[in-house]
């Protein structure tokens, strides 16, 4: 599997993301061999969100064994600061992780066209986010929020 460095962070990134919404109503049996087949294959950045089924869940009994392989997403679609930090909080639950390495905001497009405004995602509302230091400009780990 090619892989790519991501941003400044140094991270070799398989050129191909798994994207968790396939996991969204399946069994964990084929869950299971789904993720198995991507590490398989070379996948190390896996993508989900809260709003993607069981996706989280099933991804979550794997990372016991696979969290320092893989570069971990998951998205909110809450518009709110302490709506997206709650948000996340529950899926680093779901997901049985200490932290994420990147946190995404679901549906900005749709958010800024029902609003007219664009999001506000400015330092202070991710400073305190379980995101790996240095990911973005506008994140830091909890230690140094």
């Amino acid at each position: 599997m090619q892989q790519r460095r991501l941003g400044r962070l140094g991270h070799m990134s398989s050129v191909l993301i798994y994207g968790g919404a396939a996991l969204s109503e399946v069994t964990q049996e084929v869950a299971d061999r789904s993720i198995r087949l991507a590490l398989e294959s070379g996948i190390n950045h896996f993508d989900t969100a809260a709003d993607y089924g069981d996706s989280e869940l099933r991804l979550g009994t794997w990372m016991p064994t696979i969290r320092d392989r893989i570069f971990l997403a998951t998205k909110t679609g809450d518009p709110t600061a302490t709506g997206a930090f709650d948000s996340i909080r529950r899926s680093i639950e779901r997901l049985q992780v200490t932290r994420v390495d990147l946190v995404q905001l679901h549906s900005v497009g749709a958010l800024a066209i029902s609003t007219g405004e664009r999001h506000p995602a400015g330092r202070s509302r991710v400073r305190s986010a379980p995101v790996r230091k240095g990911s973005s400009p506008r994140s830091a780990s909890p230690a140094t929020g």
